[in-house]
C-alpha cells in the first residue's frame, strides 16, 4: 500500500441547480511484496510495484423538474496518464462518463 496519500477537492456551486468539482489526488509508490514472485514469473508482465502517481478529476452535475432529475457529468484522469490503482489491475486513461438519477418521492400519492 502506499505510504502517502494526499486528497484536495475543491466544488463551485454558482446556482442553486449546478455545480462542478475537482479533485487532484496524490499516491506515493509502493511495493507489493505478495506479487514479487508473479512479477518474476511472468518476466514483467506483472509488476510488485507502482510508481508515484497523481490523477485530476473534474465533474459537472445539473438538477432539472424540481430536483426530480439530476445529470452527473465526470471525466476521470484528466492528464490521460493511465495511471493503475493495483499491480495487476487495468489502467484506463482518461475517461468519460455520464450519470442520470430520477428521483420518484412525491410523485404519487397513495
Amino acid at each position: 500500500m502506499p505510504k502517502h496519500r494526499l486528497r484536495l477537492t475543491a466544488l463551485f456551486t454558482p446556482w442553486e441547480s449546478s455545480s462542478f468539482w475537482g479533485s487532484l489526488r496524490y499516491r506515493s509508490a509502493s511495493r507489493w511484496a505478495d506479487y514479487r514472485d508473479a512479477a518474476e514469473a511472468s518476466g514483467g508482465a506483472y509488476r510488485d510495484t507502482l510508481e508515484d502517481a497523481l490523477v485530476f478529476d473534474l465533474g459537472a452535475q445539473k438538477w432539472f423538474w424540481n430536483r426530480r432529475l439530476r445529470l452527473h457529468l465526470l471525466l476521470h484522469d484528466v492528464f490521460d496518464d493511465a495511471v493503475p490503482h493495483h499491480p495487476v489491475g487495468a489502467a484506463y486513461g482518461l475517461t468519460f462518463a455520464v450519470q442520470g438519477e430520477l428521483l420518484l418521492d412525491g410523485i404519487w400519492k397513495p
